[in-house]
């Protein structure tokens, strides 16, 4: 499949996903031994834990946006190094720190430095909207391979010696993203940077990529996407620990990545001729029946396993047809800004996945996986009335 992508593409395609996946790489090990190292730290209570956890969906929600913007007008490169700085200033007061508040501020630092929607605009820029959802989906793919290694490697780097080495190493891959931007990657020749007056309307009126309907249509089912998907990951690993133990889960995480690739792959370069929106319906009907699976086995094991391994096989077709959809309705001089908008969604819906689970957990993982359901039930109606602009090959 990559044969068919220039060389130019190639590049921006493999460096764009070292950047982004170096990135959810640093997030990844930490997930499963956070709120383990959080709690033991100086002042520590379980609201002040929900907050720092919670601390990068946030700061990630409020700068998706003007990140996207900022790219519109100064370019992609220079604003992703501007993230990645932030990233690694964040963590090196998360590696030097015992204290929770400046452990707070440190990943509030870390999520501020937004770059998802300026590399998917890069992406954007350099790819033939032919080949957009599957150079989509290699971005995807190196994603879930970096989220596979960090659960592996997390419990282990935070067992064997201490989790704030873990912060060191966000640090270093943070700074290798940066070196491989600067001296190895080139701004896509079709990113033109606008003049002063279109600079000035960037600014002044972006509103106007909040104007379609379709976009808004996407928007709010990222939402809905990514709500899922952190409560879905918020309560499973719970009802997983009472059969595996946290260094084993890797036997799980493993298979399911590569399943969810595979399924990925091939579904994304049938969207790019042209059935995007019947693979948008079949992600989120596979989805919200899985979820339902998921609810009602809670003692049994293998149909629980089969509920989670389609469940995150959805959410893998999800994962790159999305940008991709949004990007081709985008109003070509601001693709960052609406793929901000969309990222904005995405991780407002992270941020509400995480409370709505925390809130509703205590009364049952069932009743829980039910209403998520239905909430992704309501992102398959949503995708039935959504437009899709196609480019069949």
């Amino acid at each position: 499949m990559i044969s068919k992508f220039t060389s130019s593409e190639k590049r921006s395609i493999f460096g764009m996903s070292l950047v982004l996946s170096s990135r959810i790489l640093g997030l990844s090990l930490l997930l499963p031994v956070f709120s383990i190292y959080v709690h033991g730290l100086q002042g520590a209570t379980p609201f002040l834990v929900g907050i720092t956890m919670g601390a990068y969906g946030l700061t990630q929600t409020l700068f998706q946006v003007p990140f996207g913007l900022l790219s519109d007008k100064y370019g992609r490169k220079s604003i992703i190094i501007l993230g990645l700085a932030l990233f690694a200033g964040g963590s090196i007061i998360a590696g030097l720190t015992s204290d929770i508040y400046w452990l707070m501020c440190a990943r509030l630092l870390q999520g501020s430095g937004a770059i998802a929607s300026s590399c998917l605009a890069w992406i954007s820029d350099a790819t033939d909207e032919s080949r957009r959802n599957t150079s989509m989906a290699f971005m995807g793919m190196a994603i879930g391979a970096s989220i596979t290694i960090g659960m592996i490697v997390g419990p282990l780097v935070g067992g064997a010696w201490h989790v704030q080495y873990l912060f060191w190493i966000c640090l270093f891959l943070a700074l290798a993203s940066m070196t491989v931007l600067t001296f190895f990657l080139k701004e896509p020749i079709k990113h033109k940077l606008p003049t002063n007056n279109d600079g000035e309307s960037a600014f002044t009126h972006w509103g106007q990529v909040l104007k379609g309907k379709e976009l808004w249509k996407l928007d709010l089912s990222g939402f809905i996407k990514n709500l899922c998907m952190t409560a879905v990951f918020f309560a499973v690993p719970l009802v997983l620990k009472q059969h595996y133990h946290m260094l084993h889960m890797w036997k799980i995480y493993v298979p399911m990545t590569f399943l969810g690739i595979t399924v990925m792959m091939g579904c994304s370069r049938l969207a790019d001729r042209g059935y995007a929106k019947h693979f948008l319906l079949f992600g989120f009907g596979l989805i919200a029946v899985s979820i339902a699976v998921i609810a009602c086995s809670e003692n049994h094991l293998f149909r629980l396993l089969c509920g989670f391994f389609a469940y995150y096989t959805g959410h893998a077709v999800l994962e790159p047809l999305m940008p991709s959809a949004v990007s081709k309705l985008a109003p070509k001089k601001y693709t960052g800004t609406t793929l901000g908008v969309f990222n904005m969604c995405q991780y407002f819906g992270t941020f509400c996945g995480a409370m709505l689970a925390g809130s509703i957990i205590s009364s049952g993982h069932a009743n829980l996986f039910f209403i998520i359901s239905g909430i992704a039930a309501i992102g398959l109606a949503i995708s039935g009335f959504t437009r899709i602009k196609t480019s069949a090959a």
